[in-house]
């Protein structure tokens, strides 16, 4: 095993290249550089496994590199110049040195710092990405939020446009929630909002999403979906609401749901949503704790419109 860096031990074959670069390439050079003779030196080709090093297997292999460098240089200097030369060989040679080490220490730190960069940027996109997602997603509950809701009904709508396949949005909203909060406290509370997500999720398919809008109330985007599948789904709810109720003597809590279900895609999500919402409000004045489902499809744009 062989540790030429301040990075994990080489073996193998990364170990034979950093000995290659270190030891074999500076002897190259040094006998390059002595069979060219004293006249043309080639210092700038003993710059590249110090660069090499440097920017590939730490400080200690670059600071190996340019001791090696340093050394060929000299001998091919040396034994070029002959003994009456010595001094300026020794010079030379504590020269290159020198700028080998600042050369090779210099890429060393580069590479440093592409890595720290490296990873400051990945942590960015990290930080933003659950940024993203936080903006997105209800705090309380874990649920998608409102605005997620829109981003997905309005690539579903695109998509059930040019697919031409149906699709469902359900709006409901607690019935008697607040008296949850009044006798047994807001932790209470959001103790209930938990578990409506949870009945909700457990609802919901991979194309689907569940969302609280806000408050204690919430919505189902499915797609694609029948009419009949819609109301199971909000059966399924109603019914998980009853048991949530029996948890909660006294409350009368329950659900009021209102489904928009079309066999053509909605004009936008502000347009499904309304439509979901009015069949709702008609759940609740028929008496809530059940479903309305609303199947003006060929004149959903009227519904729109006209005032509730």
């Amino acid at each position: 095993m062989l540790n030429l860096g301040d990075r994990s031990p080489l073996t193998g074959r990364r170990a034979a290249i950093a000995i290659g670069v270190s030891v074999v390439a500076p002897a190259l050079i040094g006998v390059a550089e002595l069979a060219n003779g004293p006249d043309y030196g080639l210092i700038l080709f003993y710059m590249i496994p110090v660069i090499i090093a440097g920017n590939r297997m730490g400080r200690a292999a670059a600071v190996a590199t340019a001791i090696s460098c340093a050394v060929a240089g000299f001998l091919a200097a040396y034994f070029g110049f002959g003994t009456s030369h010595v001094l300026l060989s020794a010079w030379n040679g504590l020269s290159s040195l020198v700028m080998f080490l600042a050369l090779g220490l210099a890429s060393s730190r580069f590479h440093l710092d592409q890595q720290e960069l490296r990873a400051l940027n990945a942590r960015l996109r990290e930080m933003l990405a659950h940024e993203s997602e936080t903006a997105r997603t209800d705090a309380l509950t874990g649920l998608p939020n409102s605005r997620a809701l829109q981003e997905h009904l309005h690539r579903e709508i695109a998509r059930c446009r040019r697919d031409g396949t149906p699709m469902a949005v359900l709006y409901f909203d607690l019935d008697n929630f607040k008296r949850i909060n009044d006798q047994e406290g807001h932790a209470a509370g959001d103790g209930v909002l938990c578990q409506v997500a949870d009945a909700m999720r457990a609802c919901v398919r991979a194309s689907d999403i569940a969302a609280r809008v806000g408050g204690d109330e919430f919505a189902l985007a499915l797609s694609p979906v029948q009419p009949a599948e819609a109301e199971s789904v909000a059966d399924r709810l109603l019914a998980s609401m009853a048991k949530l109720r029996a948890a909660h003597p006294g409350s009368d809590l329950g659900a009021s749901i209102g489904i928009a279900w079309f066999d053509q895609p909605p004009q936008d999500a502000d347009a499904a949503l309304r439509i979901a919402d009015r069949a709702m409000y008609a759940s609740k004045e028929a008496g809530k704790g059940r479903h309305t489902t609303d199947r003006e499809t060929r004149s959903y744009a009227a519904a729109v419109n006209t005032p509730r």
